[in-house]
């Protein structure tokens, strides 16, 4: 069975979309795939089983990334075409059988209309392959002997992170000897290209114990070490999704954003937000998406540490 599967340049959404992939090579263990997907979206399918092919789509003037993309698929004849992207590949090019995705509930969460693209009652959760090296690798940055929690502190928008100081205090009172988790440490995660935006955190951690893999693992490492973590809290980001697929408890941190479309999903996560809703941000007068400034100082460190201990105890 030969499979093109078109998913997402972002690399949360990319997560959200392994589940699809998973079921697929179960259901047609023989089939060889090939990956359409944004560069930052890649490294998510580099341990996937049956991927025959990758092909990176690179944003171009004039939508000519996708004239690349059919100049790469047109000349194949394919069982399946799955396009999560809504392009219009999938109508120009030879197949048994399309699966197109169109989002009608713009309220729906990601997962739910994913998963109604397949008629799936039950919900298509992501399923992420990693590698042995993956996993080596995660043994030696995360310690086996004392609780992690993981921290993802940047996101893709400035206007979605929380600020900096507001996780200084989560963490000085969350974690070390006399931390409401005693003894623990945190592990940060993000991309070497985030680290401006967290440099006061940064500046704050060199003082205490504390696991910086910022710019130092690849999303495969980052997943891996995560199911090494005790939970995770962050921003709305690829980086909750990732943990929330790792099946540790996560708590996601939403203010810019639509929670009943992105919020981390499985009975291991939770979320909390803003004062203000996400239509009540985005509707004010202030609100300026081109900013960089972040909307979430409405959301308190004494918040979210309240609703991550909820939520380890619920898990525990």
């Amino acid at each position: 069975m030969k499979v093109l599967f078109i998913s997402s340049s972002r690399v949360g959404d990319a997560i959200l979309s392994t589940g699809i992939l998973a079921l697929l090579i179960r259901s047609n263990p023989n089939s060889k795939i090939t990956v359409a997907c944004g560069k930052a979206a890649a490294p998510v399918f580099s341990e996937t089983p049956n991927i025959e092919k990758l092909i990176i789509i690179e944003k171009r003037k004039y939508s000519l990334h996708w004239y690349y993309l059919w100049s790469k698929v047109a000349g194949n004849f394919w069982d399946l075409v799955i396009d999560l992207r809504s392009s219009l590949i999938a109508y120009t090019i030879i197949s048994k059988s399309k699966k197109i995705f169109k989002k009608k509930n713009k309220d729906l969460h990601q997962l739910k209309a994913l998963s109604l693209l397949f008629s799936q009652s039950k919900i298509i959760e992501p399923h992420i392959f990693v590698g042995n090296l993956n996993k080596a690798n995660a043994e030696k940055l995360i310690p086996g002997n004392k609780a992690v929690i993981a921290i993802g502190p940047t996101a893709n928008w400035g206007g979605k992170q929380w600020p900096p100081e507001y996780f200084i205090e989560f963490i000085s009172s969350i974690s070390g000897k006399k931390g409401r988790i005693k003894n623990s440490i945190v592990a940060i995660f993000g991309l070497e290209s985030e680290k401006y935006m967290v440099r006061p955190l940064l500046e704050y951690l060199r003082n205490i114990e504390h696991i910086n893999l910022i710019g130092k693992t690849s999303i495969l490492d980052a997943y891996a070490c995560m199911q090494r973590c005790t939970g995770f809290v962050g921003n709305d980001s690829g980086l909750m999704h990732l943990a929330a697929a790792s099946k540790i408890p996560t708590l996601g941190l939403f203010g810019p954003s639509p929670e009943q479309v992105y919020a981390p999903w499985g009975s291991n996560c939770s979320w909390v937000r803003t004062k203000k809703s996400f239509n009540e941000i985005i509707s004010s007068s202030s609100y300026n998406y081109k900013s960089e400034k972040s909307y979430m100082s409405s959301l308190s460190s004494e918040t979210v540490e309240e609703a991550f201990i909820e939520l380890l105890n619920k898990n525990a």
